[in-house]
């Protein structure tokens, strides 16, 4: 009897168990911790090495369908830069998620202490990427001439965060969020023309197109997805731990791991039943 209820769990059950420990992880907003991938390690470690006071530019370049995979790692970018006193300059080439990249890049840096065109500047939105990635290898300022600062446009050329940067040769890597293909452009008109390094943060539908360009060093890392995301904000908080950033990814991640887990225990338990049915037949 025992063995043919191993085999045959209603699924009602399995249904009812799952949702619990879901809601249960959602609600505990535990953060357990898993191994880190290499793709992530190789991106945390590059920014690790760009000197104080260096440039990094940080694309969030997704729409509002992407933000549940992307905006965790924007945020986490967004800290690292900003608590190892890095110059950033972001931007959006997604019409769609401008505002949200605006939101996000304010409220990181309203975190750290951050002024708009004095320690970083939003350089906003261009409808032609290709035209302003290709540009920015001869000047940053021609392909964003002006950058909103308290609601008046400036000359992005004449801005503090703006003095030794010319192009992309000023500039010490790129990380750009990305749910589409439009990451390539980064790869064919800056990393190939000016050889500035390009870090990729990808929804899961995309991330293995990547890999090719990590293998070749056109890319010098990746965070897939979610678990990209959970990897770097465990690496950002356990080197920056005062930096303000919030566990997100990791705690999806976590009740992921744990719904994973119960499945796998009742695909383990199906196979227990199965297997004593079978020995118990065997004497039989």
């Amino acid at each position: 009897m025992t063995m043919e209820r191993l085999m045959n769990i209603d699924r009602r059950i399995i249904f009812l168990v799952l949702a619990a420990v879901v809601l249960l992880g959602i609600a505990l907003k535990p953060v357990i911790p898993m191994a880190t991938s290499a793709e992530s390690k190789s991106l945390f470690d590059t920014i690790e090495r760009v000197p104080t006071g260096g440039a990094v530019m940080i694309g969030l370049d997704y729409p509002p369908a992407s933000k549940d995979e992307l905006d965790a790692m924007s945020r986490a970018a967004l800290h690292h830069a900003f608590a190892r006193d890095l110059r950033v300059l972001a931007f959006c080439f997604d019409q769609q998620g401008l505002s949200n990249a605006g939101t996000i890049v304010k409220e990181v840096a309203a975190a750290h202490s951050k002024m708009n065109g004095t320690d970083y500047a939003f350089l906003g939105f261009q409808p032609d990427m290709v035209a302003a990635v290709d540009q920015m290898n001869t000047s940053i300022a021609s392909a964003f001439a002006t950058v909103a600062i308290d609601g008046t446009d400036s000359p992005t050329a004449e801005l503090p965060v703006m003095a030794g940067l010319e192009s992309y040769k000023d500039i010490a890597l790129i990380v750009s969020m990305s749910g589409s293909k439009n990451y390539e452009n980064w790869i064919d008109y800056a990393n190939a023309r000016s050889g500035v390094k390009v870090g990729i943060g990808a929804t899961g539908a995309i991330a293995t197109g990547i890999y090719p360009f990590l293998g070749s060093g056109q890319v010098f890392g990746m965070l897939r997805s979610t678990r990209g995301a959970s990897d770097y904000e465990r690496l950002v908080r356990d080197a920056y731990p005062n930096a303000g950033l919030k566990p997100d990814a990791s705690e999806k991640m976590s009740v992921q791991f744990l719904a994973h887990l119960l499945i796998l225990a009742f695909i383990a338990l199906a196979n227990v039943g199965y297997w004593l049915s079978r020995r118990k037949g065997a004497q039989i």
